[in-house]
């Protein structure tokens, strides 16, 4: 059986139209706290800003040659950060959401030495709570938002 190759790499400006379509897929703007439809112009302004802002770590998933999802984490202190992150529709269901976050948790270990990571989840967004806690995070819930926080590890993928 020939070995798969999954890793992450870092987001380019060239995936500027492939990161706008993840974000407008129907099932990422139901589960998003924004759902309201991204147009061009906004997403081409926060892509120039996110491709330029020192404080957050943006990657694309790949898997056999594919780019199959994103996440973003935006660094608000020192050493925390806020995940935000999606899956292409055709790779959803299949473990991805958990390969992902524990690449980028690998990934913040190289750069960081702590590094805590947080993310608020939408209670209609069983897959992603889920997700969180077979991760270890811990889980609280405010006003029907689901937190999940945990300091990041190693993690064999």
């Amino acid at each position: 059986m020939k070995k798969q190759s999954i890793y992450l790499r870092k987001v380019l400006q060239s995936d500027i139209k492939l990161i706008f379509e993840w974000a407008n897929d129907k099932d990422a703007r139901n589960n998003s706290f924004k759902t309201k439809e991204i147009t061009w112009a906004e997403h081409e302004t926060w892509f120039e800003n996110t491709l330029k802002d020192l404080k957050t770590r943006h990657y694309i998933l790949c898997y056999n040659g594919n780019d199959i999802g994103q996440i973003r984490i935006k660094i608000e202190k020192e050493n925390q950060g806020k995940i935000s992150y999606s899956i292409d529709k055709a790779y959803r269901g299949l473990g991805f959401g958990k390969i992902i976050l524990q690449l980028c948790e690998n990934a913040l270990l190289e750069e960081f030495k702590d590094f805590y990571l947080y993310a608020d989840v939408k209670k209609s967004n069983i897959a992603s709570q889920m997700i969180f806690k077979t991760l270890g995070y811990n889980e609280s819930i405010e006003n029907d938002v689901f937190k999940y926080n945990k300091k990041a590890s190693k993690i064999a993928v």
